[in-house]
């Protein structure tokens, strides 16, 4: 049931994810200043993205390799 529940929240958040880094979801994140460690907001906007995104996989990985450990 964790395993099924995590993919669902995986596929939102991708789902999410392509809304915020693409031509609708980035219009209000699509400026150079406020500087964010030396980025312009917008690079660091999706750079955070893309960082969030190693953090879900890695969720799912240790998900599913509990569920593994917990059938065999």
């Amino acid at each position: 049931m964790k395993v099924r529940w995590t993919r669902g929240g995986v596929t939102l958040f991708f789902v999410l994810f392509v809304l915020a880094v693409t031509w609708p979801g980035m219009i209000p994140f699509n400026r150079i200043y406020p500087l964010v460690f030396g980025l312009p907001f917008s690079m660091f906007w999706i750079a955070l993205w893309v960082f969030a995104s190693f953090l879900v996989l890695l969720l799912v990985d240790r998900t599913e390799g509990r569920a593994r450990e917990e059938d065999e």
